[in-house]
């Protein structure tokens, strides 16, 4: 008898963009799903799915969880693995089906050992998209401290004179912070209430102050020069920087200020005003050069574990880019987008993982011609899923659920794959002809097992039919006792 799984209610929203600016990104994902857990059911009890969908949409879902290698997804006592040969058969049959145009690079493996369970073009140097913000979380993650945070202090540079210090938190509230939130968790209004509060201690407070930042923390170029710029005034991407406001992030035909940095140096002057200490922005107020003084007030931002799971649940580029940088730095190394992608990718191979065939020009996988092999992906993703690498858990744990969260919470809603919704965790991709997703599911007998399928030939006009394909083989994986 197949375990017990638990009954999720999903809600779903299909959210299409206009086809001539979507591009090179991810597919965008406004509307969340929502999840409500009750207890642990026999699935056997359940109904069949209605034979259409339905608006509200009842499957069966597993929640993985980052607890210790093999918990991620595994039950207590060993589930069975798929036999090789009827995985395959099953496999196979999706790949024959349309959608996948006639090229496809696929790895199955099983998520407790990491034994292979099938292949297709493994090897093959293919465009990854973002799935290759994998390697990049993991970089991430191998380098930084997880549970450290991102410091946006205040110092004095004058009598009259106060300096935002940036330390590259890119979504700062306005204005109080949000402690339950992970944009928007530290706040401008928080900060300037710090500052009047330090400058009224130290006696005569200034009539009015000027207000400049500092931008001397981790720089680099804005934009890779390997990127298409239309992506950037499509709103599909923005420009690295080391300090922003929350809700600035940019979206589908909403593109992101050019220069957070004198955003944010804006609404600070503002909250500092309204704190009640009268500012005003400098003249020339980006500076780029280290600023020493006295410190008025520090707020911090949410967790790099927390920063870097917002990153790959929502795709986001710059994010990615972000943290990829700011982990470079820390380990003294390159802040160039070249010199990065390097830099992740022999933090990775430092794991034993081989990294060859990968050619990296970003860590957000907005570059058109990156190329890597599907093993290298699945490899780290099973560092995770093994315990290899407790460094990793997090990385996968939390990747989109399929129909409820991220970048995956408006699909799996088709009649041929709602009945997985929940199941299946993975991160999306898409750009030029490559559809990409690549994470861990669940069988129904309970196995844990871990994908990468990358299907690299698809026409312009053949995107949904690829994505829906994608969606078909994980459920077929998931489905599936196979032996």
């Amino acid at each position: 008898m197949p375990r017990a799984r638990t009954i999720a209610a999903v809600t779903t929203g299909v959210v299409l963009l206009g086809a001539t600016g979507y591009v090179t990104a991810d597919i965008y994902d406004v509307v969340p799903g929502v999840l409500t857990l009750d207890e642990p059911v026999d699935p056997e009890t359940l109904p069949g799915p209605d034979p259409e969908p339905e608006p509200e949409v009842t499957g069966l879902v597993e929640i993985p969880v980052a607890a210790g290698g093999v918990d991620l997804g595994t039950p207590p006592t060993p589930a069975p693995t798929p036999d090789a040969e009827a995985l395959a058969a099953a496999v196979d049959a999706q790949l024959a089906a349309p959608g996948f145009f006639g090229s496809a690079a696929v790895l199955i493996t099983d998520g407790v050992t990491g034994e292979v369970l099938y292949e297709l073009d493994a090897d093959r140097p293919v465009t990854p998209a973002s799935t290759q913000k994998l390697i990049s979380g993991a970089g991430i993650l191998l380098t930084l401290d997880p549970d450290s945070r991102l410091t946006t202090s205040a110092v004095r540079a004058g009598p009259d004179s106060i300096v935002l210090r940036a330390g590259g938190d890119t979504m700062l509230a306005r204005g109080h912070g949000d402690p339950e939130a992970v944009e928007g968790r530290a706040g401008l209004a928080d900060l300037a209430e710090q500052v009047v509060g330090t400058v009224a201690e130290e006696g005569q407070p200034p009539a009015k102050v000027t207000v400049s930042v500092d931008m001397s923390y981790a720089p680099g170029p804005r934009y890779a020069p390997s990127w298409n710029m239309e992506d950037i005034a499509f709103g599909y991407n923005q420009g690295v920087t080391m300090i922003g406001l929350a809700g600035q992030r940019p979206r589908p035909f909403h593109p992101s200020p050019t220069e957070p940095e004198r955003e944010a140096v804006t609404a600070f002057a503002a909250a500092l005003s309204e704190a009640g200490l009268p500012a005003e922005v400098a003249a020339e107020p980006v500076l780029t050069s280290p600023v020493t003084g006295p410190v008025l007030g520090e707020v911090r931002s949410a967790t790099i574990a927390e920063l870097t799971t917002f990153a790959m649940d929502l795709s986001e580029n710059a994010l990615t880019e972000n943290l990829a940088r700011q982990a470079s730095s820390f380990a003294g190394g390159p802040r160039d987008f070249q010199g990065v992608a390097n830099f992740l990718l022999e933090t990775v191979a430092g794991l034993g993982i081989d990294v060859s065939g990968a050619r990296m020009m970003d860590a957000s996988g907005m570059s058109y011609d990156q190329k890597m092999p599907a093993r290298l992906i699945s490899e780290v993703i099973n560092a995770g899923t093994t315990g290899a690498e407790p460094r990793l858990q997090p990385l996968v744990a939390d990747l989109p659920v399929a129909g409820l969260s991220g970048t995956l919470s408006g699909r799996y809603d088709a009649t041929t794959t709602r009945a997985v919704a929940g199941i299946p965790r993975a991160k999306t991709g898409t750009i030029n002809q490559t559809i990409a997703l690549a994470g861990t599911t669940t069988t129904r007998d309970g196995r844990l097992l871990t994908f990468v399928s990358i299907a690299d030939k698809v026409p312009r006009e053949g995107r949904l039919e690829a994505q829906l394909a994608l969606d078909r083989l994980t459920t077929a994986l998931t489905e599936c006792g196979c032996r």
